[in-house]
């Protein structure tokens, strides 16, 4: 076997367990993300009805929007340094 062809194979191999790996990192993100739009009171996935309900408890909470203005302002000073 030529080293050409050993080296595609391991760039194959690497590019398909690099997809493996990001795709368990995200799917659990985007459950979240998708549970985050249920209507009941009990996070369930998949959603049985969409709302935005919650985000709009979190808008009308000054607390909340302190919290999330702390945390945008820290990522920011985080990504200039």
């Amino acid at each position: 076997m030529s080293t050409r062809r050993r080296t595609r194979w391991g760039v194959m191999v690497l590019g398909g367990v690099t997809g493996l790996t990001l795709l368990f990192l995200a799917l659990p993100i985007f459950a979240v993300v998708l549970s985050s739009f249920n209507a009941g009171y009990i996070a369930k996935f998949p959603p049985r009805s969409f709302s935005l309900q919650w985000y709009g408890d979190v808008f009308r909470d000054k607390l909340m929007i302190q919290a999330l203005l702390n945390s945008l302002i820290l990522a920011t000073l985080s990504a200039t340094v």
